[in-house]
């Protein structure tokens, strides 16, 4: 009886050694991978600075009253012509652009400033090349912003300006024939403020200083 207890307890404790040496000695197969590291980067909206530029030239460039036709026909003698301003998208993203003339004229006595006439010139390069002139328009009567002043031409400033895209603008003068004698030795100042702002929908242009 006692050996059959004895053998029974032996067994026993081998059932559980035997348990117990094969406890964590099962692994499954396994493989991993990993990518080399890596970043996105926001992108820039970039516009040349144009602050050192002027609208008009302050030499040299004395106005009298004149025709339309006159002023046209004779841009040399009759008519200021502005300096020729140059921004550049420089930036690694599209942007939509925007241009604000602000005149004054100034020294008038008794007059509304508007037998000043201003036009623009405009030419764009790069993904859209394209040229145009505005109709002269008075000058204290200039919305802003003059993209409308090429409304309907089909690519003026309804084609966003891709990087590296250039518009160049120029702005000319003349007083008209029934100025009078209140506008002797007034002026006419003009700056201008191009904004940008994306392409994507409800972006909005920086808001007035």
């Amino acid at each position: 009886m006692n050996k059959t207890k004895k053998a029974l307890i032996a067994t026993s404790l081998a059932g559980v050694m035997a348990a117990g040496a094969g406890f964590g000695t099962f692994s499954w197969f396994t493989e991993s991978q990993e990518t080399g590291s890596s970043e996105v980067q926001a992108g820039t909206l970039s516009l040349t600075d144009i602050t050192e530029e002027r609208v008009f030239s302050t030499e040299g460039q004395l106005l009298q009253p004149v025709t339309v036709g006159t002023a046209e026909n004779n841009p040399g003698e009759y008519m200021a012509e502005g300096n020729a301003i140059t921004f550049e998208n420089d930036g690694n993203l599209a942007l939509d652009p925007r241009l604000m003339l602000d005149v004054e004229t100034n020294g008038i006595d008794g007059a509304d400033g508007n037998d000043y006439k201003i036009r623009m010139n405009l030419e764009r390069t790069g993904s859209v090349d394209w040229s145009g002139q505005s109709e002269w328009k008075n000058a204290n009567e200039i919305d802003a912003p003059i993209n409308e002043w090429f409304r309907s031409e089909e690519n003026g400033f309804q084609e966003d300006m891709q990087p590296g895209d250039a518009v160049t603008v120029s702005f000319d003068v003349y007083l008209d024939q029934e100025a009078g004698n209140a506008y002797q030795d007034s002026s006419v100042t003009g700056t201008l403020r191009v904004d940008g702002k994306q392409t994507v929908e409800n972006a909005e242009y920086p808001e007035d200083e």
